[in-house]
């Protein structure tokens, strides 16, 4: 488990900051795989409430929600 909590915002904001890029007409593949990145790789270990709480306001909520979809495994 981390332990760093700087460590764990550092990912969240990383992963808002991914989803934000990928905001309006450009889309950007290696943000996108990023963001799916983190998300399968910390998966409990990431502050999901922080996440949620900060994805509506920066605009990036259906976003998180389909990252969140499609870091699942299959």
């Amino acid at each position: 488990m981390l332990g760093d909590p700087l460590l764990v915002a550092s990912l969240i904001a990383q992963a808002l900051e991914e989803l934000g890029v990928r905001l309006g007409d450009e889309t950007s593949e290696r943000q996108w795989s990023d963001v799916l990145g983190i998300l399968k790789i910390q998966g409990d270990r990431l502050e999901h409430g922080y996440l949620d709480e900060w994805a509506e306001p920066l605009g990036v909520g259906d976003l998180l929600a389909r990252a969140r979809q499609d870091s699942r495994p299959r």
